[in-house]
Formats: structure tokens, sequence, C-alpha cells
């Protein structure tokens, strides 16, 4: 055990939950880490959660429920929850799926950048009736938000810093006084987020672009959801709070978004213990290591012939850097060549915004497969960056 590890904090409100409870818990016995503590309430639902969360709770050591009547005060004051020993304090929704390894992700990575007040992630979003992706960590942000934070921080540029833009589900905050955010008179939704805002103004948050969790849309899971009409003059009303300008965010990822966004389509737990060639161009050494470090429980290549050589498993291509099509199939043959079997990423990435994504989609996938001329490969070209402001004006 190494004491320099850091202490977690995760905690969870269910609200109407009672068919997702023994996957929650079954998710929960897998996180890959051993200093960590989750806490609990049931979100005064109109179903059995509340019995049957009494229950689960006799099973597990890792696990405290908190009475509903403390239900807002864990959400706006979770470190009331969590004493001096706990290093972070971590969210999670009861629906969602995540990595099993994101605390030794966010260990590695906290230990790394210890002045890191807020920590997000990427994430993947989809709706569960129809199990279809609805965003790839997709941040497009109203108009009147866009304004709001002009007025509040008019010195910011909002196109080039993206302090209030990354809002990243699986949210890690410091376990520091200040996390004790509270708005008197705003009674619902996005506490989170106004926390993070918070927090930014008293320390350096860090996004980090590897895929951690997976957002379940589903009906009817938000108790608050009555409120979200009045989203943007709350949003005001959270910034009464908020005198201090944004401290400036840790920006160490943005050089090599395009390597590490083609990584979010292979999802969560299956990039452990993987070997994968990344095949892009002018990367230096300090950026190699980035990906290296990011992906630390992994072996990264960025030499095709060693790759080859090692029998990889997986090859991702960034086309970006690939202006034809022949060095696209040379590439392809390369790695086919070797006779055994192997996956194949190619992918684009596209900054553009546009409303109709599926039609967006299938544009670069033809693209592509005209570049290649191969279709047997992973489908996957529509990607905006996490922190990657686009406002529609």
């Amino acid at each position: 055990m190494n004491n320099k590890d850091l202490r977690f904090g995760v905690y969870t409100s269910f609200f109407n939950a009672e068919s997702y409870i023994d996957e929650a818990f079954e998710k929960m016995s897998k996180v890959n880490y051993y200093n960590w503590k989750w806490i609990i309430t049931d979100d005064f639902s109109s179903d059995n959660t509340k019995k049957i969360l009494l229950e689960k709770v006799k099973q597990y050591d890792f696990v405290e429920y908190i009475p509903q009547s403390r239900k807002k005060e864990m959400y706006w004051q979770p470190n009331k929850f969590f004493d001096i020993s706990f290093d972070y304090i971590v969210l999670i929704d009861c629906d969602d799926n995540f990595d099993f390894d994101f605390l030794n992700v966010y260990n590695k990575i906290l230990r790394e950048f210890p002045d890191t007040v807020v920590l997000s992630s990427d994430f993947i979003k989809v709706k569960e009736e129809s199990g279809s992706l609805y965003s790839l960590s997709t941040v497009k942000n109203d108009f009147n938000l866009y304004e709001s934070l002009k007025k509040f921080h008019p010195q910011v540029d909002y196109v080039n810093n993206h302090t209030y833009n990354a809002f990243g589900v699986m949210r890690c905050f410091k376990n520091h006084p200040k996390l004790n955010f509270e708005i008197l008179d705003y009674e619902a939704c996005a506490e989170d987020s106004y926390r993070m805002m918070w927090m930014n103004s008293i320390g350096k948050w860090l996004h980090v672009p590897r895929c951690m969790y997976q957002w379940v849309i589903r009906e009817n899971s938000e108790s608050h959801s009555t409120a979200r009409s009045n989203f943007n003059g709350n949003f005001e009303i959270a910034h009464e709070r908020l005198k201090n300008n944004p401290v400036e965010p840790n920006y160490i990822y943005n050089d090599i978004y395009k390597e590490t966004s083609s990584l979010i389509y292979l999802g969560l737990n299956e990039l452990h213990d993987t070997e994968f060639c990344m095949i892009t161009r002018n990367l230096d050494v300090a950026q190699k290591n980035k990906l290296k470090s990011l992906y630390f429980d992994c072996d990264v290549y960025f030499d095709l012939d060693e790759a080859i050589s090692m029998d990889c498993e997986l090859y991702v291509v960034i086309c970006n850097y690939y202006s034809n099509s022949e060095d696209l199939l040379k590439i392809k043959n390369k790695i086919k060549s070797k006779g055994t079997k192997v996956k194949i990423l190619f992918y684009y990435f596209e900054d553009r915004y546009h409303k109709d994504m599926d039609s967006m989609r299938d544009e670069i996938n033809k693209k592509i497969e005209m570049m290649t001329d191969i279709n047997d490969y992973y489908k996957y070209f529509y990607y905006f960056r996490h922190n990657y402001i686009l406002v529609e004006q």
C-alpha cells in the first residue's frame, strides 16, 4: 500500500431507481481501488428504492446510507460527510456506467498535478430508450448562458478559454472548505456545475480527455426536472457568489486532442492492459509521453514497424494528417500483412458544428471509406472536444 495514494469519497442519490440498484452495487463492487468510500441516499422516490437500498447496504462494507432528510445537504455540502482524511470527492449518478479503474486514473493524474481543485473527464452520453449514442462529451452552449458568462467575467475570452464549458460528468472536487457552496434560494438542478464554477474560482481545473463515464439518459430519472425552465435565471443567482475571476485551467492535453478523442470511441473498460499503436504525425517526445501517461495501464506505440513486431492488437490512424488515400492504404496493407487478427480505427476529427449529426457522420464515413477503400473497421468519425465551446448564433 502506498501512503501517498489519495483517498476518495463518492456520493450517489437514487430516485425511482429500484430496477437499477442491483446493477449499481455490482458495478461499484468492481471499482479497482482500495482507499475509498461510497455514501448513498434515496431522493424521496415513489417506488421501492429506499427499502431496497436499506437492504443492500447491509451486504457491502464500502457503502453508507444517508437519511433522506440530508439529501440536499449531501449534494450542496458533501464534505460534511467526508472528513479531512478524504482528499477528493466524486459525484456518480445511480444508473450510469463507468470505468472500474477510474479512481486509479484520477489518483495518478491528481498526484501529478496536485494544485488541481476540480477534475473532469470525457464521457459518453446515451439514450436508454433507443440505446443510441447521444453525444461524446459534446458541449454546445446556450447563447444566453454564453452572454451571462461574458457579463460576469468580461475579461475572459470564452472562445479560447474553455473554463466553464467542460462540464464533464463524474466530476471530482478537492475536499476543500469552500466546497460548501450553497444557493439558499435555488432549490434544484445543476448544483454540481455551479460548485464546479465556484471551485474553479479558487483553484485550477484539469480536464482529462480519457473516457471514464457513460451517462445514461432515462425518462423520469431526475427529481428536480421541473426547475429546468429557470436554468439561466438560477445561473445568475449562482454567480452572485462568484466574485473572483476564474483561475486559468490546466491546459495539459489540448495539443493532443485528435489523438485522445480518437480513443474515446473504444469506451469503458476496453483499454486496460491493451497494446495499441497511435499512427499520427508531428508529435514530439513530450506529447507522446502525455499519451503514455494518460493510458499508463496500456502499452502505447507510435512506430508502426515496432507495433507490428510486438503483435499489437489495436491500431488507431489519425486521418487528418493524411491528405490522400495512398498513404492510408499503405498503412492498412502493412498492418494487414502481419496476417494476425487486428483492429484498425481510422479516425477523423471534425470540429465544425452541425445540427444534423447523423448526416454529418455519414458524410465523413463516406469520405474515409473512399480514402481507404475498405469498410471493415470501427466506424466513428464524429466528435467535439469536450472543452470546445460551440455557440449557436
